[in-house]
């Protein structure tokens, strides 16, 4: 279990139900640290690793997307909101691994740019990429925009239990969003498959 604490951007992790809890610290790859963290997700294991992810923004007020390997033999944050092909969003909302992360190498982050434009975008742990770079063509994704929009107060992310990447047919995933702004905006909120 690991749990996110939004207001002091901090990642805890139990591996015994609680009894016992580990501060991974301050999600931060080099100099730039989150400050806002919106959402965490673990992987499935992979090797004795279970890869935990958080996305938010850091510290440039940029989003951005980090994973700690819990189990690997020198685990540390990375930060991957910074590798190519990620589309410069204001911020990460939502996180969540492929449920066949054991292979496809996969997750998905729903991301807010410039509080207009709110879009799905996928990155590859094989290649260490996303979106386009990482040989997915038709990502990001926009899920909604539109002047009305100002901001994500909240999204969610499930994937559908077949869920593979690279398999356009079983790609169903399901995102909840809520947004503010003006009147017009309202309708952008709901559910979208």
């Amino acid at each position: 279990i690991a749990i996110a604490n939004s207001n002091m951007a901090q990642v805890y992790l139990t591996n015994n139900g609680g009894a016992n809890w580990y501060n991974l610290g301050t999600p931060q790859d080099g100099g730039v640290a989150a400050v806002v963290i919106r959402d965490i997700a673990i992987s499935r294991d992979l090797n004795g690793v279970n890869y935990i992810a958080v996305a938010g923004k850091d510290a440039s007020n940029f989003a951005n997307v980090w994973y700690y390997p819990a189990g690997a033999v020198a685990p540390a944050w990375k930060a991957i909101g910074t590798k190519s092909g990620f589309s410069s969003t204001s911020e990460a909302v939502a996180v969540a691994f492929s449920p066949n992360f054991l292979l496809d190498r996969a997750m998905v982050s729903v991301t807010e740019r410039d509080n207009d434009v709110v879009a799905l975008q996928i990155f590859n742990f094989g290649s260490n990429q996303w979106n386009d770079s990482a040989g997915f063509t038709d990502y990001p994704v926009t899920i909604t925009s539109g002047s009305s929009v100002t901001g994500v107060d909240s999204a969610s992310l499930s994937l559908s239990p077949d869920y593979m990447a690279d398999d356009p047919n079983s790609c169903i995933i399901f995102i909840g969003l809520t947004v503010s702004g003006a009147t017009a905006a309202v309708p952008s909120s709901g559910i979208y498959l």
